[in-house]
């Protein structure tokens, strides 16, 4: 969590009444205290967890950096939990970051009349999964990290398994007939993409391309950059990257992010 006021520092310090780590995520250096009346709790975190930022160390906390590092919260997390959620509140941003890496989001509902509950019962219009009873939850969320645990671990048997294969394959070869075949299938390999992409696609399509020349992205940056070239709006660009993805020139990765 973030250590912040309020929701924030009471879950992490029930979270190690109750005999388990927390892990707060700051917005500011590892070494800067913010704020300075979870003096304590941030103490307590160095012993019981730990301190996490990406910022360099003596950094003084910004507005700009909070958002910015709820992607981090939502990215270490099994499930987001909403506990409460004004109608324009940070807590929207980190479920958006959510929802955007995979992760399950759930909410707690509260009175229609609570402003601190408008979030929260919004986004159970939207969807998200209610929060009724604390066994279910518990139950719930020990599934969701059993299964990503699982997704990992398999991930990386296959990872391995391709690269001795690879390793194998390779070793039949002398060192110069590798780099032959390498460059052969290369050109082969960029003269059929630059063909499929000057015949077939369209001028967004791409710019995407483009985008995804050296890295992969996740899909906000990929929508921020495209529109700083071509005016495009959400629904038609959701409907570019499906049509890429059918004809194979991207793919979306495990890690929520797209590449070439």
């Amino acid at each position: 969590s973030g250590m912040a006021r309020g929701i924030d520092s009471i879950a992490q310090r029930a979270a190690m009444e109750a005999g388990g780590d927390t892990f707060g995520v700051l917005g500011c250096g590892v070494d800067v205290c913010y704020p300075a009346e979870c003096n304590h709790l941030y103490k307590q975190l160095k012993e019981r967890g730990g301190l996490i930022s990406e910022y360099p160390p003596g950094t003084e906390p910004k507005a700009q950096y909070f958002p910015r590092r709820n992607r981090i919260i939502s990215g270490l997390s099994d499930a987001v939990i909403v506990v409460e959620a004004r109608e324009r509140s940070g807590t929207l941003i980190t479920v958006d970051m959510a929802l955007e890496q995979g992760r399950e989001v759930y909410v707690v509902p509260g009175r229609m009349t609570d402003p601190l509950s408008v979030g929260c019962n919004r986004l159970m219009r939207q969807g998200a999964e209610v929060v009724t009873d604390l066994a279910e939850l518990v139950h719930d969320v020990h599934q969701l990290h059993t299964r990503q645990w699982g997704m990992k671990q398999e991930n990386k048997k296959s990872e391995n398994r391709s690269q001795k294969v690879s390793m194998r394959d390779e070793g039949e070869l002398c060192l110069g007939e590798v780099e032959a075949r390498q460059q052969v299938e290369s050109k082969s390999m960029m003269s059929e993409k630059q063909e499929k992409v000057s015949n077939v696609l369209n001028r967004r399509q791409k710019e995407i391309i483009r985008i995804l020349y050296m890295e992969g992205k996740c899909t906000q940056q990929i929508y921020s950059e495209l529109c700083e070239q071509i005016s495009v709006d959400i629904a038609t660009f959701s409907d570019e990257l499906f049509q890429l993805e059918q004809i194979g020139n991207i793919y979306y990765s495990e890690g929520y992010y797209y590449l070439r």
